[in-house]
């Protein structure tokens, strides 16, 4: 977890939680989306709908 600048690492029975700061939010969304449906974004509210926007985008290259 260093390797990525974790702060905080929580581990429970089925799950587990992850505290990290950082300035590039771009970075971490980008993260976020290669780990797939391994993680769900809890907060903060700007980030999960980052993310929700960032999958929508992605979704649209493929609709035809």
């Amino acid at each position: 977890m260093d390797k990525i600048g974790v702060q905080k690492f929580q581990f429970y029975s089925n799950s587990s939680t992850i505290t990290y700061k950082t300035f590039d939010l771009a970075w971490v969304i980008d993260f976020i989306i290669q780990l797939r449906d391994k993680v769900k974004v809890l907060e903060p509210p700007f980030l999960v709908e980052d993310v929700k926007n960032t999958i929508k985008k992605i979704s649209k290259l493929y609709e035809s």
